[in-house]
């Protein structure tokens, strides 16, 4: 009899051909929405054991076989070569060889790191970090609701004077970096240094040795004949091979 049509509550009329397509839609839409709301709870948290510390706010996981690096989200610590760098470091040494478990909330940096908020023990070691003053709270990325409660536990360090807020007028790191960039992007680089056995992220101001699986990164453009002499530039040692 071809298409007709039915009469819903007595006032709109919907074709039979009509209705089977919009619950075709309706059943598709909800079995991705089921699949999509079920992975990213498995896909996004990890848990392993923290086997090695860069600085004060990236280290190494050992997750079974796999080994993966992870920045905390939304902080930023002081860099090596700043005041209360290495007391940020040494917080995080103190959950060596325990279990973390790690919620990537930021996917992975430039840098291939999993962004993530990491807990151990009960414990939210990016917010504990900024609690001590052993952080900031990082502006530009800390942008989701947890972060409001950073920022509150940042002005209560400050006004106990904590950690780096001991400090009349604390760098931030992020502007640390951006000052040690320009300076050593302004530096030349002779030719002759190609081969120094010492390579220098001018991006991250890391430093790694001639066989470290980072040497040849995009910004690995410093060279430097001692790690003396990287230190005194400014950079810090990479975490991975410890040159």
């Amino acid at each position: 009899m071809g298409e007709f049509c039915v009469m819903i509550r007595g006032r709109m009329k919907v074709s039979r051909s009509w209705m089977g397509l919009l619950l075709c839609v309706l059943l598709v839409f909800t079995a991705s929405h089921v699949k999509s709301a079920g992975t990213p709870g498995r896909a996004e948290t990890f848990t392993g054991v923290l086997v090695r510390v860069a600085d004060g706010d990236s280290f190494m996981v050992q997750d079974g076989g796999k080994l993966r690096e992870v920045r905390l989200y939304g902080i930023d610590a002081p860099e090596w070569n700043q005041n209360y760098g290495r007391e940020a470091r040494n917080h995080v040494l103190l959950y060596l060889n325990q279990r973390v478990e790690c919620r990537v909330v930021g996917g992975t940096d430039a840098y291939g790191r999993e962004v993530s908020i990491v807990y151990s023990r009960g414990r939210c070691l990016n917010e504990e970090l900024v609690s001590l003053g052993l952080a900031w709270v990082w502006p530009r990325n800390c942008r989701k609701e947890i972060c409001s409660r950073w920022k509150e536990l940042q002005k209560k360090a400050f006004r106990n004077k904590l950690g780096l807020w001991k400090e009349a007028h604390p760098e931030p790191p992020w502007r640390y970096r951006q000052r040690q960039r320009r300076a050593a992007q302004a530096t030349e680089k002779p030719p002759s240094r190609s081969s120094a056995p010492f390579t220098g992220n001018v991006s991250s101001l890391v430093f790694h040795g001639r066989d470290c699986v980072h040497a040849s990164c995009f910004h690995c453009t410093e060279r430097f004949e001692s790690a003396s002499e990287a230190l005194k530039k400014g950079f810090r040692p990479c975490g991975i091979c410890r040159p």
